[in-house]
């Protein structure tokens, strides 16, 4: 029930206490322990002022040893929050096989000593200005696979802004084998540079023409990182 403090900046002489009042229901003497003069007190509130005080603490008063009313804050010391935290899950060296012309796979099988309990993957790569659709399959013995997500998308935008996603979340499972397939890990992009080409004669252009170059850029995966959710409450 301990969940504020009052703290009071005036200097506060002997034993003060909160002296009883015929305007007030309910009073309670706060005592000074240690020293005879301090400039500053906190008192935490116990059960019974949280039971007899209103919700806001409106009807609360300080009153010290000449029956003077005492200015005071309240300040919240404690609460509770609900956290979500990543945990990482060790896999063993990832195999890569390829498919088709641009189209690679990608296999995860967890370490012995790992529990099966995967909530995600994270693509890292250092590349940037790319957008790839990844399928990922389970399997408890790395034979017989088990579709989990069919089209997962990971970005980077960074020649627009700084905006990207590289997690790919995956349902509740209890899987050790994973497969990524990424059925076009190649992105075709126009160059920057456009190339001018013109004809003339005589100073008058007869014909213009511009090319822009295309080039292939593969994705060039750093790693797979894996990992699980874990909620606490602090």
């Amino acid at each position: 029930m301990i969940g504020k403090m009052i703290g009071f900046g005036l200097l506060i002489y002997g034993h003060a206490y909160a002296g009883e009042s015929l305007t007030h229901r309910f009073s309670r003497d706060v005592l000074i322990e240690g020293q005879a003069q301090q400039s500053l007190l906190a008192v935490p509130l116990d059960a019974a002022v949280y039971a007899d005080s209103a919700i806001d603490f409106r009807d609360l008063r300080l009153i010290d040893s000449q029956n003077t009313e005492t200015p005071y804050w309240l300040q919240k010391i404690g609460g509770t929050k609900t956290v979500t935290k990543r945990l990482p899950v060790h896999s063993a060296q990832p195999k890569l096989e390829r498919i088709g012309e641009d189209g690679i796979n990608i296999t995860l099988e967890l370490e012995k000593d790992e529990v099966a309990n995967v909530d995600g993957l994270t693509v890292a790569t250092n590349q940037r200005d790319f957008e790839y659709v990844l399928k990922v399959d389970g399997s408890e013995n790395g034979q017989d696979w088990q579709p989990l997500v069919d089209k997962a998308m990971i970005y980077d935008y960074s020649r627009f802004m700084t905006f990207g996603n590289r997690d790919v979340e995956l349902p509740g499972n209890n899987y050790r084998y994973f497969k990524i397939t990424i059925a076009k890990a190649v992105n075709t992009q126009e160059s920057a540079l456009v190339e001018l080409t013109r004809s003339l004669e005589k100073g008058q252009e007869l014909q213009r023409k511009e090319t822009i170059d295309l080039h292939s850029q593969p994705l060039h995966i750093e790693r797979i990182e894996l990992w699980r959710e874990e909620t606490e409450t602090v």
